[in-house]
């Protein structure tokens, strides 16, 4: 994976931030070592916390798992695993 600057960072973390809570639910970084720069999934309002594929990480989504996570969960699609945009917007390669 190419390492990100902290603004391209930040700025997917927005995203991906906007696109939870548009279907309900919240997205924060885990707080264990362990887990760096993973993300865990919680649905709103009944506050379940979404569990990943990774059986690793089995309650926290990296980045890209998180993005693609709630892209299943909408009509929203991940393009290029850095941007998520609804299914009726023209993607231009």
């Amino acid at each position: 994976m190419i390492a990100l600057k902290p603004a391209a960072l930040e700025a997917r973390e927005r995203r991906m931030d906007g696109a939870a809570l548009v279907k309900g639910f919240v997205v924060s970084k885990a707080r264990s070592v362990e887990q760096d720069g993973r993300y865990i999934i919680v649905s709103q309002p009944v506050k379940m916390i979404r569990t990943s594929r990774n059986a690793a990480f089995p309650y926290s989504f990296s980045l890209d798992e998180a993005e693609a996570y709630l892209a299943r969960q909408s009509d929203l699609t991940v393009v290029n695993h850095s941007s998520i945009v609804p299914n009726d917007t023209p993607i231009t390669a």
